[in-house]
């Protein structure tokens, strides 16, 4: 109870769920289950306070969906990111307060 587990992917995948994990009271792990995604984009670092989900849209392509973590709100940059065929990402990073 209490330990905490950080997350990161190897280059060429980025992460899906929570980069950082703590065990509970209740022996479950805080946050969203953790996995590793290849793709082409560099993966932006996930910015305080938030979890970042992967999901891979048919009309526009692979992006990150940010959520602020409880008692957060986003104050700035964007919630949604694309790769673009460029190989970088629209919008800024999300800024949680």
């Amino acid at each position: 109870v209490g330990s905490m587990v950080f997350f990161r992917c190897r280059k060429g995948y980025h992460i899906q769920g929570s980069t950082t994990r703590t065990c509970l009271a209740n022996l479950t792990w805080s946050g969203i289950q953790t996995e590793c995604i290849p793709h082409a984009c560099r993966q932006p670092e996930t910015p305080a306070h938030a979890d970042v989900r992967a999901i891979d849209l048919p009309t526009f392509g692979y992006t990150l969906v940010y959520t602020c973590h409880p008692g957060f709100f986003l104050a700035g940059g964007s919630e949604h990111r694309t790769c673009k065929a460029d190989m970088k990402w629209t919008g800024k990073s999300p800024v949680c307060k």
